[in-house]
């Protein structure tokens, strides 16, 4: 009687440790791992970069920051990841970072130093994306199992853009 109640205790255990195992890797797969609201520095960004809002959890890195020019340039090509000018009628999106920090109760709409207020479905669908077009710079890596990269220089704004998403 006491092998059976050990091989019970035993399988209880086992059960009970692949639970909670199972039960932390969900936790840690669907939890914000860092954000932020014009922060000066996060440290998968390049140094020059400033006044930056960021997402980032176990899959996703999607970040918008002023940056000059040349700085976001030369880290793009150190990332090996050059950018080039779109042409007329070319245009390019990125995922900004507010709406997933919005999703996940990091921040409020009023938060955002982009003074941006939305009243309409159509209009927070365009907010939630930058649009890059003629003369602003953008590199795209994008996978067939949906992750990549998408990097992007706002010339009117001097501001980055960049986006990760895990394969």
């Amino acid at each position: 009687m006491g092998a059976v109640r050990r091989r019970a205790s035993l399988a209880v255990g086992l059960v009970t440790a692949g639970v909670l195992g199972l039960a932390f890797v969900y936790w840690d797969l669907t939890r914000v791992h860092a954000w932020g609201v014009d922060v000066d520095e996060v440290e998968w960004l390049p140094n020059e970069a400033h006044t930056i809002t960021y997402f980032e959890d176990a899959f996703i890195r999607c970040a918008e920051f002023t940056i000059e020019r040349e700085a976001f340039m030369r880290w793009a090509a150190r990332q090996e990841r050059p950018l080039r000018a779109l042409s007329r009628n070319q245009s390019r999106q990125v995922f900004r970072p507010r709406n997933f920090l919005m999703n996940h109760d990091k921040i409020e709409e009023a938060m955002l130093s982009e003074g941006l207020t939305i009243e309409t479905t159509e209009r927070d669908r365009e907010a939630s994306r930058m649009t890059f077009q003629e003369n602003d710079l953008f590199f795209e890596d994008q996978w067939a199992n949906g992750g990549g990269y998408l990097m992007g220089y706002d010339e009117s704004a001097g501001r980055g853009f960049y986006y990760y998403a895990h394969h």
